[in-house]
């Protein structure tokens, strides 16, 4: 109903249903809804990362970086060892129940800011960590006081 809403309100909005590892198949369904591969693009990978291999995220990424300026939004998980105890904790319990509920048997797929960086023929724009995020918002950072107190941060992508 809430897609259905947004919709009505935003009639230039269109959900694709794909699978995010079938390129071929995201881009035809894309450019069904008249998506073109010349013009600029944001995609935001959101909440995708952590289930997907590296070598699949690097394929959506080559895809949909298809001109200078376009820009990938991607939230990733961070290794387990950049993180405090607590968020080790916290973010096991919460991907477990994840995991559990869907039957995912893979593990967690992590990234570190030095991974995205050397990447090849990525450049990092715009970093930010839950602790920097929080602290921006709400010019303190309660529940996340030091940059390992996360478990996800979020890159802004271009091409290099």
């Amino acid at each position: 109903e809430i897609c259905n809403n947004i919709k009505t309100i935003h009639s230039n909005i269109k959900f694709v249903e794909a699978d995010a590892t079938n390129i071929t198949q995201c881009v035809e369904r894309l450019k069904a809804t008249g998506w073109q591969n010349d013009r600029s693009t944001l995609l935001i990978c959101e909440g995708i990362s952590y289930y997907v291999s590296k070598s699949a995220v690097r394929n959506i990424w080559k895809t949909f970086s298809n001109t200078p300026d376009s820009r990938c939004i991607f939230e990733y998980l961070i290794p387990s060892d950049m993180m405090s105890i607590e968020s080790q904790h916290i973010s096991q319990y919460i991907f477990g129940k994840i995991m559990d509920y869907c039957n995912i048997n893979s593990p967690m797929t992590t990234w570190s800011r030095e991974e995205l960086e050397n990447e090849s023929g990525i450049t990092v724009y715009n970093h930010a960590t839950m602790h920097s995020i929080e602290n921006e918002r709400d010019k303190a950072a309660t529940y996340f006081p030091t940059p390992d107190a996360g478990w996800k941060e979020i890159a802004e992508l271009g091409t290099s």
